[in-house]
């Protein structure tokens, strides 16, 4: 299983902190594995080198042991386990592209499109992930995935990757209902804004 943290970098701020959590089996620790960052992206028929914002990728054990970790190409890197289970990566993103398609980060707002800063593995991407995104106190989050407490779950890497996530003490909510389904609208404004949406 993966669990992901993803949080605004104190010393770098206009960078995610991610850290990542791999458990792996007993013969999967025994051997090689490979983590990659995707260079696809949900419904944009498009490449995307989206490592070029990746940096200082490191892997340790829970007691802090140095996993040696190689880059195979620019987006993908071997990792040798050494009979260790669970592993812990920790990097920065690079998050300054404003804008729906890309990864942003600042004072109020964090925006997060997991395609372009979570790493996955082969082994681990069909199975259930969970993600937490720690913010300040009096922030909200919102994102498509269910959530309990301050963590979500995703049923695979690829139902994660296609769940942007906005957090920011600045999110508005409106809920309405059409042909019986529920929906939520999640806005970032520090205005009320003056609409009304309805289910016609």
């Amino acid at each position: 299983m993966i669990h992901y943290r993803i949080a605004r970098d104190t010393d770098e701020p206009a960078h995610l902190r991610v850290e990542m959590e791999i458990e792996l089996t007993t013969r999967q620790a025994s051997g090689a594995i490979a983590v990659y960052l995707p260079e696809w992206r949900p419904g944009r028929y498009e490449l995307g080198h989206f490592s070029r914002n990746l940096r200082r990728l490191r892997c340790t054990t829970p007691t802090g042991h140095i996993i040696q970790i190689e880059a195979i190409d620019r987006a993908s890197w071997r990792i040798h386990p050494d009979g260790h289970r669970k592993m812990h990566l920790t990097y920065l993103y690079r998050a300054d592209q404003p804008d729906a398609g890309g990864c942003y980060v600042d004072q109020q707002l964090i925006y997060v499109n997991p395609i372009h800063c979570c790493l996955y593995t082969q082994e681990h991407r069909d199975q259930p992930l969970t993600a937490q995104i720690l913010t300040p106190d009096g922030w909200n989050t919102a994102c498509g995935l269910p959530k309990t407490g301050d963590t979500f779950s995703a049923i695979h890497y690829d139902e994660w990757v296609d769940m942007p996530l906005l957090a920011s003490p600045f999110i508005i909510q409106h809920t309405f209902e059409h042909q019986n389904l529920k929906l939520k609208l999640w806005m970032h404004t520090q205005t009320q804004p003056n609409c009304i949406v309805t289910g016609k």
